[in-house]
């Protein structure tokens, strides 16, 4: 047992159990003041509490705050002579009750039965139910996605059924296509949180929506009295038109709210079964009134074939009056100028006592007349892009005691077919013609048979017969049409495909279910399975028709879908494996080449192709001249882009000419050529094909001018006395391009200033010579030699024995002997020097004998003797 504290707080964590006043299951005392802060046990769970409370019929007060404490917000306060207290939920997780009494009476208090609840099942129903889609025998339901739900339970039956006896269904999704229904049919569909996954709705929070199956497109906002190409009017019985705008009181739009017609003896509701709204148009004022309303509209066949008008309408018969007086209701369709397009088969007039034979009448006034709700079609086809005027008018009567008003809904009906509504291999198949008009059903094997006059008919399966129905106007049955359709059985056939999306594991799985007379191929008919039940192989499921799944990771998946119809009542399974890898093309191809070679370069993979060189296949053929590097935006069927690169590196290779001058005698063993000793003068041109080492091939142009020696010829060598000739000059003998001297002189003429060998080297196209003269000095010897020196003295004068004067000397050799015949020096140096030292040492009054013996330049030979004396 859990209490409030008399005064002061204290705090308990649960999710079950009663809270008391401080009295516990007795009486609470005066004074008190005191507060529980109650947590749940899960955190994010909210706190619940909901009980009974007596006591004083005023001044003590029990209070609920959100969260801790008292000073959040207060979510409930009551006295304690409230007998009840509704259920109190926390906003985020704890809820804090106060109790408070004054100093006089006193009571029984309360007790607070404690639970608790997540986000799920704490939630409020599925928010925004809704219906999405409806067709001649389903409904499509949609609700907003809530993350703390972990699926949903669908119930529905005929409108009013009890909650837990319709037909329930187990999903995730948030939305799902209902199935197998009758259409113009109500049904209550009722959607759950199922918070435990237990498959039950027992404790589940839940919405309900209302629906009907109805192959119908609200083409028409027929509600919007205001919106653009409405027109409202009211006027007199005579003058219908008399003042355009809406009149509150004769243009009123209806709700399930408004009830039943209240001259319907409580039949009649005031809004169609299926419908959210109808538009009252006229009342039951006792004036001669007239009103209308024009809706304008652009016919779109491609998406409607004809005008659905429901309609209820209420005319108070005036007796003893002509029709031209009588209350009215009309219903016309004109064309933009406002001429009335085919009556005959178009409109609709009723007049109270005169075409209103088999309606009902108030109970209370049999003039009162009423029709419930039935329903006109238009057929639309001969009116395709036009923009017609659909208009109704009420006319109350020509006496002011009388009435007319009549409820309507508009809407489009689809393509015109004859729906077959039985699957499998069943012993009766249904079909159903558009609704609104009337019918005449026979098989094509016994046209003159009336089978059924009804909207819906049954047959028996035929693969060779066909069923038709003639459909025509309720106003005049001469307006008809004709619709056909076989009477094969009906199968499911599951069928879809796939595509990657982007470069994520991203695929579109686009359904291509339909329909089969025989389970095995498709009837032709392109009609659409109407429920899908999908497995991706990865632990995900959908029901959507072409959902778009997402996989984590690369791998081989089996996908599978089972197709259904009605209400599943037949099936079938297609499973494909997709294999899941990552888009990676690459480019094959050499990388290396040689000029001028064809290469082929293949993307491995992708569907669209981008190259750099302007090309859109997977393979081209490509032969650069130098290395080139090729570009290519690689795209698959889903999107994906790559864009790759290829350097095809061209290899060297040499397709050269060379120019060379060469001279005579020379030899050329470069770039592959053995040509040795040139022994010709002229052009000569050679050809070398070669292959490089990487193989490719190569040729070389060899233009060879050989080129003959320069002619020089220096003369023959010759003897001259410098002395007596004077100055002269060395000839080259000719014009070259280039001269060298051995002196080092590079002109045609050189003066020599000494006897000698002498060369000259000249150069002509490139080609050298060189040629030798020697010049060789030819005047008679004559030198002094000193007979006595005076090196003991040395005062630089005639301190050496030694040649004053070598000129025309080539080589000499010199020998000095003492007086007893010893060599004491000698010498080969034409500028020898002696000192007077023997042994290194001067001897003083000495002398000695010499004898030298010399060369000259004409190559003569002298020898000559003395003696000199040491001083």
């Amino acid at each position: 047992m859990y209490t409030v504290p008399y005064s002061g707080s204290n705090s308990y964590t649960t999710c079950s159990g009663i809270l008391y006043d401080h009295g516990g299951t007795g009486y609470y005392s005066n004074s008190a003041n005191g507060y529980t802060t109650l947590y749940p046990v899960n955190p994010g769970d909210k706190i619940e509490v909901s009980g009974t409370i007596s006591g004083e019929s005023c001044c003590d007060y029990l209070n609920i705050y959100d969260g801790v404490g008292i000073s959040g917000t207060r979510l409930w306060r009551g006295v304690t002579s409230t007998g009840t207290v509704p259920l109190v939920r926390s906003t985020s997780g704890p809820l804090t009750i106060q109790f408070t009494s004054d100093y006089s009476v006193t009571g029984q208090g309360f007790a607070l039965n404690i639970s608790c609840c997540d986000a799920c099942s704490c939630g409020d129903g599925p928010t925004n139910l809704r219906t999405v889609a409806q067709g001649s025998n389903f409904v499509e339901i949609a609700w907003d996605y809530n993350p703390d739900v972990p699926q949903y339970i669908i119930e529905y039956g005929l409108s009013g059924f009890p909650r837990g006896t319709g037909t329930q269904i187990v999903t995730t999704e948030t939305s799902y296509t209902i199935t197998g229904l009758t259409e113009g049919v109500a049904y209550d569909i009722y959607v759950y949180y199922d918070c435990n996954q237990d498959g039950s709705i027992t404790g589940e929070i839940y919405r309900q929506i209302a629906a009907c199956a109805q192959d119908l497109i609200y083409c028409i906002n027929y509600t919007n009295l205001y919106g653009t190409g409405v027109t409202c009017t009211y006027g007199t019985y005579y003058s219908p038109f008399s003042y355009t705008s809406v009149n509150s009181y004769r243009h009123v739009v209806m709700s399930p709210s408004n009830g039943n017609d209240p001259y319907s003896n409580g039949l009649m509701p005031c809004v169609s079964p299926c419908e959210s709204n109808s538009v009252r148009l006229g009342r039951d004022s006792y004036e001669n009134e007239g009103e209308s309303i024009t809706y304008s509209y652009t016919v779109d066949t491609t998406q409607s074939d004809y005008l659905i008008l429901k309609y209820a309408v209420v005319l108070y018969h005036m007796s003893g009056y002509a029709s031209t007086s009588q209350p009215k209701f009309a219903f016309t369709i004109l064309d933009n100028n406002g001429v009335e397009l085919n009556p005959t088969c178009n409109s609709l007039v009723y007049i109270a006592g005169y075409n209103t034979t088999g309606w009902n009448y108030y109970n209370y006034n049999s003039n009162v007349l009423w029709k419930n709700w039935s329903t006109h079609s238009v057929d639309l086809t001969p009116y395709h892009g036009q923009t017609i005027k659909i208009r109704l008018i009420t006319q109350h009567g020509s006496s002011s005691s009388y009435f007319a008003y009549a409820y309507f809904t508009l809407g489009c009906g689809h393509k015109y077919e004859l729906n077959n509504k039985s699957c499998g291999n069943v012993a009766q198949l249904e079909f159903s013609a558009p609704m609104g008009f009337s019918y005449r059903w026979y098989l094509g094997s016994n046209p003159s048979q009336t089978i059924s006059t009804n909207q819906t008919v049954s047959v028996t399966p035929s693969a060779s017969d066909s069923i038709y129905c003639v459909v025509s106007s309720l106003s005049n049955p001469t307006c008809t049409f004709t619709l056909s359709n076989s009477i094969s059985p009906r199968y499911p056939l599951a069928n879809f495909s796939y595509a990657q999306i982007g470069c994520e594991f991203k695929y579109q799985l686009t359904n291509l279910s339909t329909i089969s007379s025989d389970g095995t191929t498709p009837n032709g008919s392109d009609e659409p399975c109407e429920t899908y039940y999908w497995d991706f192989g990865n632990g995900q499921t959908s029901t959507e028709e072409n959902p778009l799944v997402t996989y984590d990771s690369a791998g081989v998946y089996t996908i599978q879908l089972v197709a259904g119809i009605m209400n599943d009542e037949c099936q079938d399974t297609i499973t494909q494996i997709l294999n899941v890898a990552e888009f990676e093309p690459e480019i094959v191809g050499d990388t290396l080449s040689c000029s001028g070679q064809n290469h082929t370069l293949v993307v491995t993979d992708g569907n669209y192709f981008s190259w750099s060189t302007g090309d859109s296949t997977a393979t081209i053929v490509v032969n650069p001249a130098t290395t080139t590097q090729y570009v290519v935006t690689a795209t698959n069927a889903g999107g994906c882009s790559k864009t790759l690169q290829h350097t095809l590196t061209i290899l060297p290779s040499y397709n050269n000419t060379i120019n060379l001058s060469l001279c005579i005698g020379d030899s050329y063993t470069e770039n592959g050529f053995n040509l040795q000793n040139l022994n010709q003068v002229g052009n000569f041109s050679y050809t070398l094909p070669l292959t490089t080492i990487d193989g490719c091939d190569s040729i070389i142009q060899l233009n060879l001018i050989v080129n003959p020696l320069p002619q020089l010829d220096l003369g023959d060598d010759f003897s001259i006395c410098f002395e007596k000739m004077g100055s002269f000059y060395l000839d080259a003998g000719g014009e070259y391009d280039d001269y060298l001297w051995s002196t080092g002189e590079r002109t045609r003429y050189i003066q020599p200033r000494d006897t000698g060998l002498f060369s000259l080297t000249v150069t002509l196209d490139g080609c050298e010579t060189t040629d030798y003269i020697f010049i060789s000095d030819n005047c008679p010897l004559h030198f002094y030699l000193p007979n006595s020196i005076s090196p003991y003295y040395p005062d630089g004068i005639n301190d050496y024995f030694m040649l004053s004067n070598t000129a025309g000397i080539r080589s000499l050799e010199i020998n000095i002997f003492d007086r007893w015949g010893k060599l004491v020096f000698e010498s080969k140096d034409i500028n020898f020097k002696w000192d007077g030292k023997v042994n290194g040492k001067i001897h003083p009054n000495q002398i000695f004998a010499y004898r030298l013996y010399v060369m000259g330049m004409d190559t003569k030979r002298y020898v000559f003797k003395g003696t000199i004396t040491v001083l």
